[in-house]
């Protein structure tokens, strides 16, 4: 009898260890295709225009910008209109290479400078202001992102918020209009005192970021609507950039839609043109190629030279853009994790709501000049989230380091007002 118990309970045994394989390999072959289904959804948003836009700024020397032809190119590649009415006078760009709250204490002071005009020298008095077409490049870039339908990503601002003008405030001789044209010509040479901060006040830079503004010519076909006609472009781009189009002063493009890696199409209401204004981001491996160039022939000469927001997707960030609402600290560590230049050197120590903390950094918005008014009318009315941090060798540019990073996740988390704070202060 107990040898028939026996077998019969190996028999059982065996059934039972065969069916629980079975049904364990049933399980991960349904989980190894739910994961190949959602790798391949990502893949396919991947190639059909889903891709990130990233952007790297570079200060170089004017002399140098040449050298970095094909990666970078300026940012504003175009002069002053002069005042014709001598009330606003700028005498050159300079990049301040101070912290920020070094350069509010200094904006209001008056600097004394020299000019001299066909020989003769003149005392002058100068201002340092700051230089609003940088700003007004980010909400072009902006909007073409909107129009292009590209998900923003937040711009390092860190470059953008140092680059000033020099604005003449007074002198005593007059100036004729052959000697302004002569100034915004630069063909007057300029000395100034700027005091403690000399050294700090950086002339003949030049701030190139990783977009050409150029024309491309696009093929046309008509598309007929329900009320009238449209008219619908199409532009080809290159493997190694990205191109977005910008839409005209009267606000003819409707719309535009990807096909592919590499063709955008246009829906416009104007049926004259196919030259079309782009922005050609180029790619971030061809930036960094043209950077190890740049650096291994010993150019780089300064701290503060590259600023990004680029960071590597991993295969979770590209499922997660399906589902946006995901709200865990796990994923607000990422976002101090994966840049690398803010990795290890700003540590996440905690995160709480509280609605009032006392400020302890200088952080701004990078995102604040995007905002329209009633965006900015009701920011302060949101549930507060405060990141508690700390700043591992504190310089003049790790509070823009922390405003890039809370500037990113506020606008990822639109819902709260999102602040950083020092811990432990």
């Amino acid at each position: 009898m107990n040898r028939e118990n026996e077998i019969f309970e190996k028999e059982m045994l065996g059934k039972s260890l065969r069916e629980m394989f079975f049904e364990m390999n049933a399980e991960m072959q349904e989980r190894f295709q739910e994961i190949k289904n959602k790798f391949l959804e990502a893949k396919i948003n991947e190639s059909s225009g889903d891709e990130d836009i990233f952007v790297e700024t570079v200060l170089v020397k004017k002399e140098d910008v040449f050298k970095m032809d094909g990666a970078f190119f300026p940012v504003i590649d175009r002069r002053d209109i002069p005042d014709e009415n001598y009330e606003d006078i700028y005498l050159e760009n300079v990049y301040l290479n101070l912290s920020l709250r070094k350069i509010d204490e200094v904006l209001e002071r008056e600097f004394l400078g020299w000019i001299d005009v066909d020989g003769d020298n003149y005392e002058i008095k100068v201002r340092l202001v700051k230089d609003e077409r940088y700003f007004d490049e980010i909400k072009k870039l902006h909007s073409s992102f909107e129009l292009n339908g590209k998900s923003w990503k937040t711009v390092n601002m860190a470059h953008f918020m140092r680059c000033y003008k020099i604005k003449l405030t007074e002198h005593d001789f007059d100036i004729s209009q052959n000697i302004l044209e002569k100034i915004q010509n630069g063909e007057y040479e300029f000395t100034y005192d700027f005091e403690e901060i000399q050294d700090k006040v950086l002339r003949g830079r030049k701030l190139l970021w990783n977009i050409e503004k150029k024309k491309i010519i696009s093929t046309i076909f008509v598309r007929p609507t329900k009320i009238d006609l449209s008219f619908e472009y199409t532009i080809n781009f290159e493997d190694n950039e990205q191109v977005l189009v910008s839409n005209h002063k009267n606000e003819d493009i409707l719309c535009c839609y990807y096909s592919g890696k590499n063709k955008l199409h246009i829906v416009s209401k104007k049926n004259t043109g196919d030259v079309w204004d782009v922005f050609s981001i180029k790619s971030i491996e061809k930036c960094r190629k043209m950077l190890e160039i740049y650096e291994k022939n010993g150019e780089n000469q300064e701290n503060y030279f590259h600023f990004t927001n680029f960071r590597n997707n991993s295969f979770i960030d590209k499922i997660r853009k399906k589902n946006k609402n995901t709200r865990s600290r796990a994923f607000l560590e990422k976002y101090f994790l994966e840049y690398e230049f803010t990795k290890d050197k700003i540590l996440l120590k905690d995160i709480n709501f509280k609605e009032n903390i006392e400020k302890n950094l200088d952080t701004y918005d990078c995102n604040e000049s995007l905002k329209n008014e009633f965006q900015k009318g009701y920011s302060n009315k949101k549930p507060k989230l405060n990141f508690l941090l700390e700043i591992k060798d504190f310089d003049d540019y790790s509070e823009d380091k922390v405003s890039f990073l809370i500037s990113e996740i506020q606008n990822d988390y639109n819902e709260f007002e999102c602040r950083g704070y020092l811990y432990g202060e």
